[in-house]
């Protein structure tokens, strides 16, 4: 479950891969079997701890790639201020 998802898109306007990163969030909390939403995803420290919960299921390149995709979120959390 991914909170926000609308304001997300927004946040991302104009970028082609809005709906794959959309996607990656959905991945991301289904793979750590936790909702992501303002307060379970807002710091640095915060993507860490999802990190951890995808580094026994992917790639280091795919991690990397999420982890681009949290930072964004938590980018969007901080300017909207949710």
């Amino acid at each position: 479950m991914v909170a926000h998802e609308a304001e997300f898109r927004q946040h991302l306007a104009g970028l082609a891969s809005t709906d794959r990163y959309v996607r990656f969030l959905r991945d991301i909390s289904d793979a750590a079997r936790r909702p992501i939403t303002p307060q379970s995803l807002r710091t640095e420290a915060d993507i860490e701890s999802f990190t951890e919960s995808l580094s026994q299921k992917y790639s280091e390149k795919s991690i990397a790639n999420y982890r681009s995709v949290m930072r964004r979120y938590v980018d969007m959390v901080g300017k909207r201020r949710l």
